[in-house]
């Protein structure tokens, strides 16, 4: 048996992406004058303070509205005695890169010699259980051949290596190979070149290319030697299309001309080459089902002779205020607030309560602050540190007094913060 510490009280209140421009100072705020996600700050009475002079009054509340016909949120009594108040801005999240041989700008893949035998390791964490950490592999590998080179070797590699990572429920990172050569710009008339995410086949509108042949290498979408390059398996003229030696990686689309540039073959093997592994952002989740979190790998290469491998060339971050970091913490603050007992998966999930949006991108305000408690004791009633976050939407476009990028930030003279910092000490610092 397990008992929840009201001592213990973590709360999260989101501010959604809303436009409301009436004037509520002094009014009670109701379900029905508080629009879904509209933030205020009142009193205990529940009136609404708009202004940046310090209320005559002990206590404050952080008030929610869900909509007219569901009940207000409120956070806990906040006096005086704030212990902190902080902000953190919104910022995305760092996808790892770690590269074998070339990186864009140094390194290179070094040729071992025929009759060794390459092994190319990637161990990386699966998001797919729920908050437990599970250690899986790639391993692909090869024997050098007389008839291999530096390309064909990181050719060979990528494709065993895109290949096999995707036996996994999450695929990790993506593999693409960089080259040192510079690249000529496609003759002929094409216009553009269509790509299409985990398909080898390009198309191309215009007149056909004149300088793309099978065996030659096509940099698609820039024309610096950090762009990402693929071996060309065959190109039909007739078909308006070619057909990679591995899957495309990046994302659909339609690149134009000026940011294509074929290499030869000869060429690619008399310079750097180098196998890239970017992670990819994690698509499968759910609130205490799938958990969220960047991918993360270490890469290893045996037989490799004097290639280095760089690990973490990017670290991965998961950044603040990203929409699935508010939804785990708005499940697990429900803990503090009662409303569920234990963060175990149950058959079927339950649904609890969700104001968090999914394209959301939230800046945070934390309040910590002491307060008397009650507890189980009739002798005892120690202070009680607890804790209300402010998950504000910077889509922004509202006015007044909620929790958003133009209140928040201080560029409002009637914003959260500034009503906060009128009343608070130490006052709640702008976002940077």
């Amino acid at each position: 048996m397990s008992l929840q510490n009201v001592s213990n009280h973590k709360q999260l209140i989101i501010a959604k992406n809303i436009a409301r421009t009436a004037n509520l100072a002094g009014v009670v705020a109701t379900p029905t004058n508080l629009a879904d996600g509209e933030v205020v700050v009142t009193d205990l009475a529940g009136r609404i303070l708009t202004t940046g002079t310090a209320p005559a009054v002990d206590f404050v509340q952080i008030v929610q509205g869900q909509g007219s016909t569901k009940p207000l949120i409120k956070s806990a009594a906040i006096p005086k005695n704030v212990l902190v108040a902080k902000t953190q801005a919104y910022t995305n999240a760092n996808q790892q890169i770690s590269t074998v041989g070339y990186n864009g700008t140094t390194g290179a893949i070094v040729n071992p010699g025929v009759g060794t035998n390459i092994i190319l390791r990637n161990t990386f964490k699966t998001n797919f259980f729920q908050f437990s950490d599970k250690l899986v592999e790639s391993i692909v590998g090869l024997k050098v051949t007389a008839a291999d080179t530096t390309s064909s070797i990181a050719n060979t590699l990528q494709k065993a290596a895109i290949l096999d990572v995707r036996r996994y429920v999450n695929i990790p990172y993506k593999v693409e190979l960089y080259s040192a050569h510079a690249g000529a710009a496609i003759t002929g008339a094409p216009t553009s070149f269509g790509v299409t995410n985990a398909s080898t086949l390009v198309t191309w509108t215009g007149t056909d290319p004149s300088n793309i042949n099978a065996g030659d290498f096509i940099r698609l979408g820039g024309t610096t030697t950090s762009t990402p390059v693929y071996r060309v398996a065959s190109i039909d003229l007739t078909g308006n299309y070619l057909v990679l030696d591995a899957p495309y990686q990046a994302t659909t689309g339609t690149i134009l001309v000026a940011n294509v540039e074929v290499i030869t073959k000869a060429q690619a093997d008399a310079n750097s080459i180098g196998i890239i592994f970017t992670g990819l952002p994690q698509t499968k989740f759910a609130p205490n089902i799938f958990r969220y979190e960047t991918s993360k790998f270490v890469t290893t290469a045996t037989n490799f002779s004097t290639t280095e491998v760089v690990n973490a060339a990017q670290v991965p971050t998961e950044g603040s205020g990203k929409y699935e970091q508010i939804a785990e913490q708005e499940f697990f603050f429900q803990l503090f607030e009662g409303m569920h007992d234990a963060n175990l998966i149950q058959v079927p999930p339950v649904t609890m309560r969700s104001n968090v949006e999914l394209t959301g991108t939230y800046s945070i305000m934390d309040i910590e602050f002491q307060t008397q408690s009650g507890t189980m004791s009739f002798i005892n009633n120690p202070i009680a540190r607890k804790q209300v976050r402010i998950a504000a939407n910077i889509l922004g476009g509202v006015t007044g007094n909620q929790a958003n990028a133009t209140t928040v930030s201080g560029s409002s003279a009637t914003g959260i913060r500034e009503v906060l910092a009128a009343f608070c000490s130490p006052a709640p610092a702008a976002f940077s």
